[in-house]
Formats: structure tokens, C-alpha cells, sequence
């Protein structure tokens, strides 16, 4: 979908959503297999998780976002 609303707002994605934490580990390996030309997981994954590890500073960057989201997974023990 080119909107982004239209993507988070599909039934489909607050499905996954729904799922709740162990959904966590799917969206991690999704981003980690889309390389440097991910989709738009990071809206669920803030909020099933309540945090948010993207700088400002990389906001709009879909791959520099991506790369903060696996950091904080390995951190957290999703990926390895």
C-alpha cells in the first residue's frame, strides 16, 4: 500500500498486532530477510512492545530504522 495509514490500519497488520509479543520474533525475522529495503513493521512492533528505539534522527529512514529495531531485538533476546 503506498499510505502508511492505509497499511497500519488493515485488518491484516492489527491482526498481527492482536498477537501481541509473540508476533515480535516474525516481524524481526521479516525485517532481518527485507534487508536494506524493509516494510513499515515498525508501528506494530512499537505497539506491541511500548518502546521505541529509533533516533529521531533516523526517522524516514526505513533502513537506519530497521537497523535500530534488529539492535534492539538482539539486545532483547528476539534475534540472534
Amino acid at each position: 500500500m503506498s499510505s502508511i495509514t492505509e497499511a497500519i490500519l488493515c485488518p491484516a497488520y492489527q491482526s498481527i498486532i492482536g498477537l501481541g509479543e509473540q508476533a515480535v520474533s516474525f516481524i524481526i525475522a521479516q525485517l532481518q530477510s527485507e534487508g536494506d529495503e524493509p516494510d513499515q513493521w515498525f508501528w506494530a512492533l512499537k505497539a506491541i512492545t511500548g518502546t521505541d528505539p529509533v533516533t529521531d534522527q533516523d526517522r524516514g529512514n526505513y533502513t537506519a530504522m530497521a537497523r535500530s529495531w534488529l539492535e534492539w531485538a538482539k539486545n532483547e533476546g528476539y534475534a540472534g
